[in-house]
């Protein structure tokens, strides 16, 4: 988030903004899945959601294990 010297009010929209950000960031997840299903063929479908899901799965160890290293 920003760094914004001010009131407590500044500090509550702040954390709003935040709030409706994460929000509409993990509904995007939800939105893609749904608009795969819609799009792709059954085989390529499983396969492409299903390698995603790989590399994220990685993508995020190896984010939790390279975390003391920044």
């Amino acid at each position: 988030m920003l760094t914004i010297k001010g009131s407590s009010g500044q500090h509550a929209l702040m954390f709003i903004v935040h709030v409706t950000m994460k929000f509409f960031a993990t509904g995007s997840y939800a939105i893609i899945y749904i608009y795969a299903n819609e799009l792709f063929p059954t085989n390529a479908r499983n396969t492409g959601i299903g390698i995603c899901s790989m590399i994220a799965r990685i993508g995020a160890i190896v984010g939790t294990l390279s975390n003391d290293h920044l």
